[in-house]
């Protein structure tokens, strides 16, 4: 997965379809990392919608590869985790 964020752009959505998967979601957590595991993202209660932008200085992450983890629970209380990584590609 490679993506190339801009404020305009279309952000990283790890979710497909968003709507079945809202239907069914009692709790969600997502969170992204850089290779350090430091955390550049992170939301919880809405759906993932990562920009490239670090959260914690409020500037745009370098290129490079990111972890990220989506955490959530379903209103029957099944706990599931997706992960996977991410390359993000900055315009030169």
């Amino acid at each position: 997965n490679i993506f190339t964020p801009t404020r305009t752009g279309t952000p990283l959505k790890p979710i497909e379809e968003p709507t079945s998967i809202l239907s069914v979601v009692n709790i969600i957590d997502f969170t992204v990392y850089n290779r350090w595991g430091m955390v550049m993202f992170h939301s919880e209660g809405v759906l993932p919608n990562w920009d490239g932008f670090d959260i914690s200085r409020k500037k745009p992450c370098s290129s490079g590869v990111y972890f990220w983890i989506l955490n959530y629970q379903d209103y029957d209380d099944g706990v599931h985790k997706l992960n996977g990584f991410v390359e993000l590609l900055r315009p030169k």
